[in-house]
């Protein structure tokens, strides 16, 4: 379950973000899934090629729709299963010689956002 490694590292907040966002992007693919088949019958029952060629359209967006949010929600899981692997508890002491860091920011002066992810693993002092 999403958000599972967060709640039982007592990280709450992290947790429902992580089980909200999967469960949003799920909701998101099998809503434009449903659109899709909805749009594959009415082609099925147009007449014309002007409203068959309608529905094509319609059938590829939501195709298109539905495969971005499949691909949200499985990057929203695996972000999910590295930071319950990576991030500190809160509950148990165990070696933190392992540790991956992400973060989403904006360059400067632009509004482009960047993800960063660094990994630090075997860190000997």
């Amino acid at each position: 379950m999403p958000g599972s490694g967060q709640f039982y590292k007592k990280q709450t907040g992290k947790g429902w973000l992580f089980l909200a966002g999967t469960a949003a992007f799920g909701g998101a693919a099998f809503y434009f899934d449903t659109e899709r088949k909805a749009s594959l019958d009415a082609f099925d029952a147009a007449s014309t090629f002007e409203s068959r060629e309608l529905f094509i359209d319609q059938i590829k967006t939501n195709q298109d729709y539905r495969n971005i949010a499949l691909a949200a929600a499985g990057a929203m899981y695996l972000i999910n299963v590295i930071d319950a692997f990576a991030s500190k508890s809160r509950r148990y002491a165990y070696d933190n010689s392992r540790r991956v860091n992400w973060n989403l920011a904006y360059l400067p002066n632009s509004n482009t956002p960047f993800a960063s992810l660094s990994i630090k693993i075997g860190d000997r002092h």
